[in-house]
């Protein structure tokens, strides 16, 4: 019965999907797609969630996606969660960055082109994270290139980890001044 149920579970997880739209097809047409798959240099798959790209990109074609994701190795653990770059158009071969802290939970991320970048990737990969065992949060800010870390800036207040996005209101700030 477990086995059953875990099996279940296993057909859950995320999968990308990127879709083909011919928009003078009629309306009633199926977009074909394609299943991608993401790994690393080492051969571990990740899942992925709560994509982004450089949205000067949208409508048009990219390789780049930033997700909140996990290496499956890790199983179900949350503590393990972190920010993933995938290179989308990388059939069979590695494909992912991934940046990670234990106990570090991270929220969705948002890609910020530079202003007179050229590349697809020329920016900056913005996300809150909350420190677990610190009970504090920071911005993290990532080279979207390299996906190394340039600056963890911490934040007025913790907050947990979001989904879409935060709102801040003055009295929490006024609070958080406190």
């Amino acid at each position: 019965k477990n086995a059953t149920a875990r099996a279940a579970l296993a057909s859950l997880a995320p999968t990308i999907r990127r879709y083909t739209l011919n928009t003078s097809a009629p309306r009633n047409a199926v977009a074909p797609h394609v299943n991608l798959h993401l790994a690393d240099a080492e051969g571990t798959a990740y899942d992925c969630e709560m994509p982004a790209i450089n949205p000067n990109r949208r409508g048009s074609p990219y390789c780049y996606g930033y997700f909140v994701g996990n290496h499956l190795s890790a199983g179900a653990n949350p503590t393990r969660q972190g920010l993933i770059k995938a290179d989308l158009c990388a059939s069979g071969r590695p494909n992912v960055r991934f940046w990670q802290r234990d106990g570090h939970y991270v929220s969705e991320p948002t890609f910020v082109p530079r202003p007179e970048g050229s590349d697809e990737d020329d920016g900056v990969v913005l996300a809150p994270v909350l420190d677990g065992g610190a009970a504090a949060s920071y911005l993290l800010v990532l080279d979207a290139r390299s996906f190394e870390q340039l600056a963890a800036i911490a934040m007025p207040l913790s907050y947990p980890s979001d989904v879409h996005g935060l709102f801040w209101f003055d009295a929490a700030l006024e609070l958080a001044d406190a």
